[in-house]
């Protein structure tokens, strides 16, 4: 089982901040990234989370 799972439909106002504030309430995490476009800088609506643990993805 893998430790990092696929976040989809995240609104542009969403920061990584955010994300760790949600996803921290299920499990220590290693990893977090909204992927964003390479010229606007703007959020692209998905991102990843890695998790320490398999157990927590």
């Amino acid at each position: 089982m893998s430790k990092k799972i696929f976040v989809g439909n995240i609104a542009w106002t969403v920061t990584e901040d955010d994300l760790n504030a949600t996803f921290s309430q299920h499990g220590e995490i290693e990893d977090l990234v909204i992927l964003k476009d390479r010229y606007t800088h703007r959020s692209r609506g998905f991102g990843f989370v890695t998790f320490v643990q398999d157990e927590d993805a």
